[in-house]
């Protein structure tokens, strides 16, 4: 509710809780498992309703049909680590009687955290295995609404930090004053404690050890939040001895520029079409097929170049053969000293969608021999 009261408050209105007609929005009780037939009996009498909602619940009545999100809470309340969505409980008896085992509690509580946020950077199976925990406990969630409300792309819920943060509390306390949901403040010193904290969660899940470059200074530092989850996963593809090998073996050929800017011009105008096709079949565009069935909702394509920009292996065909006269080769490579290119949202032809396109480098014992290049659908700056 105080999401609510804080997204009328943004646009000039006022919430009434219970029932009332002298107040703009009039908050009912609904418990969160009826929420989206609450929405579909709604919908099938015309009537305009809509609930706030904990995830995947929203989700849910997004996936079936019911509905349609219309705004998370990471868009109303903005926050540094991410807005407040639980908190654990314990007695003070439990407090100062079992420490120890509270201790471990929160400990193991951190490590779901910790194995949830690199599910979600892995994707594919490790995300459905995620999935057949929660639906074990809450059948009523389906694994699509799951999967869509852990999306890297949406950003909205991370587990990368769950230690206790009162500023954050704070904020959330003020509005359910305002919004009448509290009678008044409470001192949050008293309940909220800080020493079960762990460092679990601020392990290196969010960080990228790549530089940026490229149009990374024109995107807001929650979009590079966004795109820091991709270059993790990217960087976990550019790894693979697949991709490596496939990059080796390439460069081992040594084929001249000459010949390789011949290809292009007869792959730009049309032809090269079994060698397309090829690049898609052979291993590394197998896998990279792969990695995008994987990640249907956010990658349009990827591709492997060697060290000359060459391409090595693709998913789906490439507009161009050679990159290698492009900005997300020329400064991913960076003459062997790789970083990370972001580019700018652009139409692909290719794909026939608006992406942007993030490089990362392929190492090899530490030395930069490729690039691998990805569009991720639709972000905007």
């Amino acid at each position: 509710l105080k999401m609510l009261v804080k997204y009328l408050k943004d646009h000039g209105k006022v919430l009434n809780l219970g029932k009332g007609t002298d107040k703009d929005v009039v908050a009912i009780e609904v418990p969160p498992p009826k929420s989206p037939s609450f929405i579909k009996r709604h919908n099938s009498r015309a009537t305009p309703a809509s609930f706030e909602q904990s995830l995947p619940w929203a989700d849910v009545v997004e996936t079936k049909g019911f509905g349609h999100v219309a705004w998370y809470s990471k868009d109303v309340m903005p926050w540094p680590k991410g807005h407040v969505d639980c908190i654990a409980i314990a007695t003070d008896g439990c407090i100062k009687y079992k420490r120890e085992a509270l201790q471990e509690v929160i400990y193991y509580l951190h490590q779901a955290g910790l194995d949830i946020e690199e599910a979600r950077q892995e994707g594919g199976s490790a995300m459905i295995a995620i999935s057949d925990m929660i639906r074990k406990h809450i059948p009523e969630h389906n694994q699509e609404a799951i999967i869509q409300s852990l999306r890297l792309d949406l950003n909205v819920i991370n587990y990368k930090n769950l230690n206790v943060d009162k500023d954050g509390l704070k904020q959330i306390m003020d509005y359910a004053v305002e919004g009448n949901i509290l009678k008044r403040s409470i001192n949050i010193d008293a309940f909220a404690d800080t020493s079960f904290s762990t460092e679990i969660t601020k392990k290196e899940t969010g960080s990228t050890p790549f530089e940026y470059s490229g149009y990374a200074d024109r995107i807001t530092e929650d979009t590079k939040s966004v795109l820091d989850h991709y270059i993790i996963l990217l960087k976990k593809y550019a790894e693979n001895p697949t991709i490596v090998n496939a990059v080796k073996t390439q460069n081992a050929k040594n084929v001249s520029l000459k010949e390789i800017k011949a290809i292009d011009r007869e792959w730009t105008a049309g032809g090269k079409k079994e060698l397309a096709v090829r690049l898609q079949k052979n291993r590394v565009g197998l896998f990279l097929q792969e990695k995008i069935k994987e990640n249907k909702q956010s990658l349009t394509e990827l591709f492997l170049c060697d060290s000359k920009g060459a391409v090595v292996g693709e998913y789906p065909k490439t507009t161009d053969y050679w990159q290698g006269d492009e900005k997300k080769f020329i400064e991913c490579y960076n003459g062997g000293n790789g970083k990370v290119f972001v580019g700018p949202l652009v139409y692909d032809e290719s794909t026939k969608s608006f992406s942007v396109q993030i490089s990362v480098p392929v190492r090899d014992g530490g030395k930069t021999i490729g690039a691998l290049i990805a569009g991720i659908i639709n972000k905007e700056y």
